[in-house]
């Protein structure tokens, strides 16, 4: 296997910590108190690496990935990225187009008969268990 390399991180306490070729597409910040949080280099547009920007990580784990993005200053907009969906989640409209591309899972479709409101947390949860149960 031909590995690109490895990243050194060190924070404001000087930690050290190393960072695997597969990882040096994430950007970390470091707040008060030494502690940080990770923004991963994300394509707005699939296959075009001209559209990366820099996205607040919500879940990463899984075939479905959900981001925070400011593309304004109207606060952080969900952002899924996936073989099935890759886009924002701003409108109710939206999340009905994820929830239709979630529903050819069986497992999915059982658990989730009834569309769950629009919310933040229910997006979440619904992301947690499709990446647990339909992978």
């Amino acid at each position: 296997m031909n590995k690109l390399g490895q990243v050194k991180v060190v924070n404001a306490a000087r930690e050290k910590r190393i960072v695997q070729y597969d990882e040096i597409y994430q950007v970390y910040h470091y707040r008060k108190g030494q502690e940080f949080y990770v923004e991963e280099m994300v394509m707005l547009t699939p296959n075009n690496p001209i559209s990366y920007t820099p996205m607040d990580v919500i879940i990463t784990k899984g075939a479905l990935k959900l981001y925070e993005h400011d593309p304004t200053n109207w606060g952080n907009t969900s952002f899924v990225v996936s073989d099935v969906y890759h886009g924002y989640i701003r409108t109710k409209n939206e999340y009905y187009t994820l929830l239709s591309a979630l529903n050819k899972c069986t497992d999915f479709r059982e658990k989730f008969p009834e569309k769950p409101e629009f919310t933040q947390s229910n997006l979440e949860k619904v992301i947690h268990y499709y990446n647990e149960n339909c992978e």
